[in-house]
């Protein structure tokens, strides 16, 4: 019997990062990325060498890319105190 692996979580994280930079698809056709249990993995894994480098420059740019949004809010954050002549920048 023909049988697909479930996909790894990160590569429908990243698949929806994908999209929200880009935005070239609608919400409405990219809802099917919310129902995981839907979702089916066309390859096989594959454990080599390079794969495993994939795996690990997607998770630390994953990171950077949440890394970088609260580094963002963090300095507006100390913008508006310097607006409000309590920090400066």
């Amino acid at each position: 019997m023909l049988s697909f692996e479930v996909p790894h979580s990160r590569d429908v994280d990243s698949l929806k990062i994908w999209d929200s930079m880009n935005a070239s698809i609608s919400r409405e056709e990219t809802e099917f990325l919310n129902r995981r249990e839907d979702l089916l993995s066309l390859s096989a894994a594959n454990d080599s060498l390079i794969s495993w480098l994939e795996r690990f420059l997607a998770d630390r740019i994953m990171a950077l890319r949440k890394a970088s949004h609260h580094f963002r809010e963090l300095l507006l954050f100390c913008e508006q105190l310097a607006g409000l002549g309590w920090f400066m920048i």
